[in-house]
């Protein structure tokens, strides 16, 4: 998983109370702190992480809506369990990569 990809995902699990909801002016000062970003980037961005994710399982979906961003987990996946309760991201973060090696490396 690539580093602004990860840390992406990391923003949407952080917001787990707020059911994986990050509003679009926090992704942008989150991903480029120089003020580098702008809508564009962030679309970009997302549909990357998007596209990562449909390859896990085609039923993870983020969708955008009124200015904002909601991370889908399909509920039938073993990661709905790991997102409900993950206490540190790092360790998400490390689950995650070594999952998405073996998917990749078969």
């Amino acid at each position: 998983i690539q580093p602004q990809s990860g840390l992406l995902l990391e923003l949407f699990f952080l917001e787990k109370d707020n059911r994986y909801t990050l509003k679009e002016d926090f992704i942008i000062d989150k991903l480029w702190p120089d003020h580098s970003g702008n809508d564009k980037r962030m679309h970009s961005a997302i549909g990357r992480l998007r596209s990562l994710l449909k390859k896990i399982d085609p039923s993870f979906n983020i969708i955008n809506k009124n200015g904002t961003y909601q991370l889908i987990i399909p509920e039938k996946t073993p990661f709905h369990e790991i997102a409900k309760n993950v206490d540190e991201m790092g360790i998400f973060t490390f689950l995650l990569d070594s999952i998405l090696q073996k998917i990749m490396l078969g």
